[in-house]
């Protein structure tokens, strides 16, 4: 897919990349993205990574964004998930599109503070 994708929905990380997309019977137009990169230090215990922090597999996370043209806009996310052998911890590769443990994008966000703004009639 073009880089297009990735500015439509305001996504500027490059480690995130857009596979393809589908929209259903049901009016929601769903992507689908690989979240994938090798982690500089561990976040938990801290150390740099220097062969301490494997690749332990994926975890796909559903992310909402506003509607477009009347349908609902939804990436399915596969997210590499880590593990520390230093203290046994897991970790999930994180992005800028998403605050960390949540599934509604900063462009939602910032769409609600701006209808928010708004004068109320």
């Amino acid at each position: 897919m073009s880089n297009h994708t990735k500015v439509w929905l305001g996504i500027e990380d490059n480690n995130l990349t857009i596979i393809d997309y589908y929209t259903s019977n049901d009016h929601v137009t769903r992507f689908n993205g690989i979240l994938d990169y090798q982690p500089k230090a561990c976040p938990n215990c801290g150390i740099k990574n220097e062969g301490q922090i494997i690749k332990y597999g994926w975890r796909q996370t559903t992310i909402r964004y506003p509607k477009v043209s009347g349908e609902d806009v939804i990436l399915l996310l596969k997210r590499r998930y880590f593990n520390c052998h230093e203290c046994q911890s897991y970790f999930l590769a994180q992005t800028s599109a998403v605050p960390k443990n949540c599934t509604i994008s900063n462009l939602s966000r910032k769409l609600c503070l701006t209808k928010l703004a708004e004068p109320f009639l």
